[in-house]
């Protein structure tokens, strides 16, 4: 039996009072809103938070920043621009060259606690495999997703503008989908394609991980105009970012009842 003093940190239901979990974003009886997306998972909390953390170590992340960015986003960009033309070579370029800017996730306990070095990248390059995954379902999803839409690569280009913007919206949400798998290809151990499974299932704060993949995106290119020198500081605070909300996630046991 609970005593009086425990029953009052018992957390019910406003709508119909039954007894629901601290992380539970619905009733599990009458499906009403728990309001903790606000409380937890918004993404305008999770930026303030993570900038908060990160602005009093930022300055342990410059010598990784830079290495990674001319060590792996310039020899990726290059790699864009040369192969551009030829959709093709460009995807099976981007298939063996891009799970390398992936490395950085496997390190998400450093990078959370400003320890991350770049010896830590060369030491964990042995989950190359498993991003390779990552980046093969994403390219497959990507050339469905221009096959349906325009007929590309294979058949006479649509121009129907409609499918074009169907096309977007789709490229949009599937990174709102896709944000938490990297972070449960390393955390828990599971194979890309149940990581991808369970991030899908995950929907509940999927708008919250799409507005965080926006705002990184916003201050990304905003780092790239100011001479490409902001990136030193908008690449790790992403990182961070993604991080830190994902452990929140994860912590929050959002993704229990899939990892079973």
């Amino acid at each position: 039996m609970l005593d009086k003093k425990n029953r009052k940190h018992i957390k019910r239901c406003k709508s119909c009072a039954s007894e629901i979990g601290e992380y539970d974003i619905f009733c599990k009886k009458c499906g009403e809103d728990a309001k903790i997306i606000k409380k937890y998972f918004s993404a305008k909390i999770n930026i303030k938070e993570s900038w908060e953390i990160f602005k009093e170590i930022k300055s342990s992340f410059y010598s990784l920043s830079i290495f990674y960015i001319l060590g792996i986003l310039l020899p990726l960009s290059i790699v864009v621009f040369f192969t551009y033309d030829n959709y093709w070579l460009l995807n099976f370029s981007m298939m063996l060259v891009f799970p390398f800017a992936m490395i950085p996730f496997s390190f998400e306990d450093k990078i959370l606690n400003g320890s991350a070095k770049i010896k830590d990248y060369f030491i964990n390059l042995k989950f190359y495999p498993k991003f390779f995954g990552f980046t093969f379902v994403n390219i497959f999803y990507f050339f469905i997703l221009k096959l349906i839409c325009t007929g590309e690569p294979f058949f006479i280009v649509a121009n129907d503008p409609i499918l074009h913007l169907v096309r977007s919206v789709m490229i949009f949400y599937w990174i709102a989908i896709i944000l938490p798998v990297p972070s449960l290809i390393i955390r828990n151990n599971v194979n890309f394609l149940k990581a991808f499974y369970i991030a899908y299932k995950v929907a509940e704060t999927r708008w919250q991980q799409y507005f965080i993949s926006m705002f990184l995106l916003l201050i990304n290119f905003i780092g790239l105009l100011i001479a490409g020198l902001g990136l030193v500081v908008t690449i790790p605070f992403s990182f961070f970012l993604l991080s830190y909300y994902e452990k929140k996630l994860y912590d929050c046991k959002q993704f229990e009842k899939y990892l079973k």
